[in-house]
């Protein structure tokens, strides 16, 4: 199966004018952090972006993302881009 390309293009465009960042799976996130999230979704050479709010609630021991108080259903690392909310 072929990955698929980040494409800041596909971001929706209520949210382009928003400062989207590259996900980086080597950022060091913070309890109580607010984003907003864009996850590729569909075929790699045609997929859109689902956008979700996490809240991260994290310490020395445990790291767990959150959408609407329930444990959010994707990874960090499935993500593209995100935004935050508040720190």
């Amino acid at each position: 199966m072929t990955e698929h390309k980040p494409d800041l293009a596909k971001i929706a465009p209520p949210l382009k004018a928003w400062a989207w960042f590259p996900l980086d799976p080597t950022l060091a996130w913070f309890d109580g952090t607010v984003l907003l999230v864009a996850v590729p979704i569909g075929n790699p050479d045609d997929f859109r972006y689902d956008y979700a709010v996490v809240d991260i609630l994290c310490d020395e021991d445990s790291f767990e993302v959150y959408c609407e108080g329930e444990v959010w259903g994707w990874d960090m690392d499935d993500a593209d881009w995100y935004v935050v909310i508040h720190e």
